[in-house]
C-alpha cells in the first residue's frame, strides 16, 4: 500500500492542505490508533485538571503528584505533551519531507509515560489505591512500547537518510568514463 499523499488541487490548481493531511493521517492511522488514543487521553487529563480546580485536594490519589507541582502545572503539561504528540501525528502523513514527527511521536511517548508513572505512584501510595492500579500501569507500558516504535521508526529514518547522504558523496568521487561504461575512481 503507497502510503505517500497524493496532491489534490483545487479548482485554481492550488494544492488542498487539508485533503492531503486527511489522506496521510488516513493512510497511517491503522498502524498508529493506539498512538492516537494515549495523545487524546493525555490531553484530555489535562482539560480535565483545568475544568475540575481542586482534584489534587480532594483525591488522595493524586497528592503524590500535588507534591511535585501544582494542578494547573500539571494540566498544561499534559496538554502540552498531549498537543507535541498530535502534531507529530499530523506532520507524520502529511507532510512527506518533514523527518522529524517519529521524534515527536516518541519523545512525546515518553513524556506520558512519566505522567502515567506520577498517577501509578500517586494511586500505588494513597491509603486506598482503587481502580488507577488497574489501569495507569498499562498506560505507562503502552505508551513505553508507543515511543519504542516511533523511536525504532526515527533509527530507520535517520539510517536511511544518512545511507542518502553517502551514496550521494560516493557516486561524487566515481564517474562513469564514456568507453566501455566502466567505473573509475577519481584520483
Amino acid at each position: 500500500m503507497n502510503h505517500t499523499p497524493t496532491c489534490h488541487l483545487n479548482p485554481n490548481g492550488h494544492n488542498l492542505v487539508v485533503v492531503t493531511v486527511f489522506h496521510g493521517i488516513a493512510s497511517h492511522f491503522y498502524k498508529r490508533v493506539a498512538s492516537w488514543i494515549m495523545a487524546i487521553m493525555i490531553m484530555n487529563i489535562g482539560i480535565v485538571l483545568l475544568i475540575h480546580g481542586n482534584m489534587f485536594d480532594t483525591n488522595l490519589s493524586y497528592t503524590f503528584m500535588g507534591r511535585i507541582a501544582e494542578e494547573h502545572t500539571w494540566a498544561y503539561g499534559c496538554l502540552g505533551v498531549g498537543l507535541l504528540r498530535l502534531t507529530g501525528l499530523v506532520v507524520n502523513g502529511g507532510f512527506k519531507n518533514f523527518r522529524w514527527s517519529a521524534h515527536m511521536r516518541s519523545i512525546g511517548s515518553g513524556l506520558s509515560c512519566l505522567i502515567w508513572l506520577q498517577i501509578a505512584i500517586g494511586f500505588m501510595v494513597a491509603p486506598q489505591t482503587g481502580l488507577g492500579m488497574a489501569i495507569y500501569p498499562f498506560l505507562l507500558i503502552l505508551d513505553a512500547y508507543n515511543s519504542y516504535v516511533a523511536a525504532q521508526e526515527a533509527g530507520a529514518d535517520a539510517k536511511v537518510l544518512i545511507d542518502e547522504k553517502e551514496c550521494g558523496k560516493a557516486l561524487e568521487r566515481l564517474k562513469i568514463t564514456p568507453r566501455n561504461g566502466d567505473l573509475r575512481k577519481d584520483g
